[in-house]
C-alpha cells in the first residue's frame, strides 16, 4: 500500500485553498475567531475581521469555476492515461478513487458541501516562526464524514495520536517517525494545520535554557498544545488591536490585512545567548555559531524595515485594489525620496500590455554611496556579513556608470497595443511604441544612433511633428508596419502601427504617473490571455534537437522524454486554457512600486468586466 504521505499535496493544496477562497464572518455564538489563538507577538498573520461583501464573493465563485472544470478534466485525462489498469495494483485503485473524492472540492460549493463555508473566519499565522492555518468550521460532523470516506478509500485509518484528550491525524514521512509531521485537527469548529519538529534533530538537541518550550515550540507536549490552540496565548492579536491599527494607518479594509514584523522574525529566527532557537543550532552544528555581534547587526538591519503590511484599499465587483508597504525608518525613507523619475505618458493607458522603469540615476548613486559610507565608518564585525563590507568598498566604482548615465537616461515606456509571432517566434505583426526619457534627450539621440544609425537622417527637433523612420536593416523592420520618430521636451519616441503617430504625439505629451513609480506594468486581460497562448503554441510549434551522435540508449532516452513533454502539456492544457478565461475577466490590471512617504509600497489594481 503505498502510503499516505503521497495524498498531502493535494489535501495541503485545499486546505490552503479553502483558506484563500474563505471571506470571513462569524456566528457570535460560536467559538472564538480563529485570530483569537494567534498570539499577540506572533512574527507574522494574514486575518480576516469582517466579511467580504457578498458581491465579492460570488465574483470569485465565477472566475474559479473554469479552473475546478479544468482540474477535472485534467484528472479524467490523467486517469485515462495514468491511472488504475488490470493489473491488480490495489494501491493505485485506492489512491485513484480518493483523488475522484478531493476531485470536486476544489471549489467554493466543493468546501461547502464538507461543512466549510464561504462565510468561515480563517487565519494564517506563527507560534515561534511555526506557520499555523486556522480555518473555522460550519459543520464540523461533515468534515469528520469526508475524512473518514477518505480513509475507507485508503484502505486504513490515518495515523492518529492525542494530546490532553484532544485527538489529531500525524502524517509523517515513512521510515521516519521521528523527523517531525504535518498535524491535522478538528477541535471544536475549527480545523487546525500546523506541523510537529518534535524529534528531528534541531529540536531535539539539549539546551540549558529554562525557558526551552519557547525557543522550540515543537520540541514538547506544551509547545504542540500552544500550535493547536489548547493552551490559548495569553494575549492575542485581537486582543492587541494590531490589525485594527495597521488597517486605520493606512487605509486598508477589514477583509484581509497581512503583517509581517521583521524584528520579531529575526529575534525568534536567531534567539539570544540564554535563549536557542532551531536556526541558531543548526548553523552551530555547522561549526558557523551566531555570535552576539551577528545577532545585534542584524537585529540593526531589520531595525530600518521593521514591517511589511498588505491589505485591500478597495474591494467590490467591478475594482479590487490593494497595497502591500515595506515600513522604513524615517532616515532611510528620506534617503530614498526623489529615486524614482517621471516618465511621459507611463500609466496613462488602458489597452494592450505597458511596461516602464523610472529612475533618477543621479540620486540613485549618491543613495548607494551612502549606505556604503555608514557601512565604511562602522564595519559590520559578524563574520556572515562581511560581503557587504566588501560591497561597500567597490561602491565608487559600481556607481561610476550610473553618474554618466545620469544625463542621458532617466527611464523608459514600452506600450504594446499589437504582436502577433510567426512560426519561427519572431514578431509577426508588431503596433505600438517606445519612450525614453532623458534629462536631454537630444543628447540622448547621440547614444540612441548607435543602434539605430537611421535616427541620424531625420531632423528631430523637441516638440516638432514626428518624423517617418526608415525600418530597413533593423532585425524584422520588413515585418513591421510605418514607422515614427518624435523628440519631446524630455523623453525620444519611437513607434510603429497605422495609429502610432498621433499615439505618440499624445504620449509624448502626455503627465506619468504621481508619485512616479520605479516600475510599472499593466495589461489588458484578453492581451494578456493572448500573448500567452501564442507563447504556448509556438512551444508545441518547436520539436526537441535531435542529436544524430547520440547512440540507441541516448536517443530512446530523448524519445522518452519528448513523449513526456507531449503527455504533460496535454494534462495541462485544460488548465492553461481556464487561466486564459480568467485573464480575459480583467479588463485592466496594473502593478506598480513606488516610494511614498509611509515606505515602498506595491500597488496593485484589478478591474473586472
Amino acid at each position: 500500500m503505498k502510503p499516505v504521505y503521497t495524498l498531502l499535496p493535494a489535501l495541503l493544496l485545499a486546505l490552503l485553498l479553502a483558506a484563500l477562497l474563505a471571506a470571513c464572518g462569524r456566528d457570535p455564538s460560536g467559538p472564538p475567531a480563529p485570530l483569537a489563538f494567534a498570539p499577540a507577538d506572533t512574527a507574522y498573520v494574514f486575518g480576516n475581521l469582517e466579511p467580504a461583501p457578498d458581491e465579492v464573493v460570488e465574483l470569485w465563485r465565477e472566475l474559479l469555476a473554469p479552473l475546478d472544470s479544468a482540474f477535472r478534466q485534467t484528472l479524467a485525462q490523467l486517469r485515462q492515461t495514468r491511472g488504475p489498469g488490470t493489473d491488480g495494483d490495489d494501491a493505485q485503485a485506492r489512491m485513484w478513487s480518493m483523488l475522484e473524492l478531493v476531485e470536486d472540492k476544489l471549489s467554493i460549493e466543493g468546501w461547502e458541501n464538507i461543512g466549510i463555508h464561504a462565510d468561515a473566519l480563517w487565519a494564517l499565522y506563527g507560534i515561534d516562526l511555526m506557520p499555523v492555518l486556522r480555518v473555522e468550521v460550519a459543520q464540523p460532523d461533515r468534515l469528520r464524514a469526508f475524512i473518514a470516506e477518505l480513509e475507507q478509500r485508503y484502505g486504513q485509518p490515518f495515523p492518529v495520536a492525542s494530546l490532553s484528550d484532544q485527538e489529531y491525524w500525524r502524517f509523517t514521512m515513512p521510515d521516519k517517525e521521528a523527523a517531525g509531521a504535518i498535524v491535522m485537527a478538528i477541535i471544536d469548529r475549527h480545523l487546525v494545520l500546523t506541523a510537529d519538529l518534535s524529534g528531528t534533530d534541531f529540536a531535539s538537541a539539549d539546551l540549558a535554557s529554562a525557558d526551552r518550550a519557547s525557543a522550540d515550540v515543537a520540541d514538547t507536549d506544551a509547545g504542540l498544545a500552544r500550535l493547536l490552540g489548547l493552551d490559548a496565548p495569553g494575549q492575542s492579536v485581537l486582543d492587541s488591536g494590531e490589525l485594527v491599527a495597521v488597517n486605520d494607518q493606512y487605509g486598508f479594509s477589514p477583509y484581509g490585512t497581512v503583517v509581517l514584523d521583521l524584528r520579531r522574525t529575526m529575534a525568534q529566527l536567531l534567539g539570544d545567548e540564554s535563549r536557542e532557537t532551531w536556526f541558531s543550532q543548526l548553523l552551530a552544528s555547522k561549526d558557523t555559531p551566531l555570535s552576539a555581534d551577528c545577532r545585534r547587526e542584524y537585529q540593526g538591519l531589520v531595525e530600518k524595515t521593521p514591517r511589511l503590511v498588505s491589505g485591500y484599499t478597495r474591494l467590490d465587483r467591478r475594482h479590487q485594489e490593494s497595497a502591500g508597504i515595506l515600513e522604513m525608518d524615517p532616515q532611510l525613507r528620506q534617503s530614498m525620496a526623489g529615486l524614482a523619475s517621471t516618465v511621459p505618458g507611463l500609466g496613462q493607458s488602458r489597452t494592450g500590455m505597458e511596461v516602464g522603469v523610472g529612475l533618477n540615476l543621479e540620486r540613485l548613486g549618491s543613495f548607494l554611496q551612502a549606505q556604503a559610507s555608514a557601512i565604511k565608518q562602522s564595519p559590520f564585525t559578524c563574520e556572515h556579513l562581511q560581503g557587504l563590507n566588501t560591497a561597500a568598498d567597490s561602491m565608487g566604482t559600481a556607481t561610476a556608470g550610473l553618474y554618466g548615465a545620469s544625463g542621458l537616461f532617466s527611464g523608459l515606456r514600452i506600450h504594446l497595443q499589437r504582436l502577433t509571432l510567426d512560426a519561427t517566434g519572431a514578431p509577426d505583426q508588431v503596433e505600438g511604441s517606445l519612450i525614453l526619457a532623458s534629462p536631454s534627450p537630444a543628447a540622448l539621440i547621440g547614444m540612441a544612433q548607435g543602434f539605430m544609425p537611421q535616427l541620424t537622417q531625420l531632423d528631430l527637433t523637441p516638440g516638432g511633428e514626428p518624423v517617418a523612420l526608415n525600418l530597413d536593416g533593423i532585425p524584422g523592420g520588413e515585418a513591421m508596419p510605418q514607422g515614427w520618430a518624435a523628440l519631446g521636451e524630455s523623453a525620444l519616441g519611437l513607434a510603429v502601427g497605422a495609429d502610432s503617430r498621433q499615439t505618440l504625439v499624445r504620449d509624448l505629451a502626455a503627465d506619468g504617473l504621481e508619485p512616479a513609480p520605479l516600475f510599472y506594468m499593466g495589461y489588458e486581460g484578453a492581451f494578456y490571455a493572448g500573448l500567452m497562448k501564442q507563447m504556448r503554441m509556438q512551444e508545441q510549434r518547436e520539436d526537441a534537437p535531435v542529436d544524430e551522435h547520440a547512440d540507441e540508449a541516448g536517443a530512446a532516452i530523448a524519445a522518452r522524454a519528448g513523449q513526456n513533454r507531449k503527455e504533460f502539456e496535454m494534462l495541462m492544457a485544460p488548465l492553461l486554457v481556464a487561466l486564459d478565461e480568467l485573464y480575459t475577466a480583467f479588463s485592466y490590471v496594473a502593478v506598480e512600486l513606488v516610494v511614498t512617504e509611509r515606505g515602498l509600497e506595491v500597488r496593485q489594481s484589478m478591474a473586472v468586466d
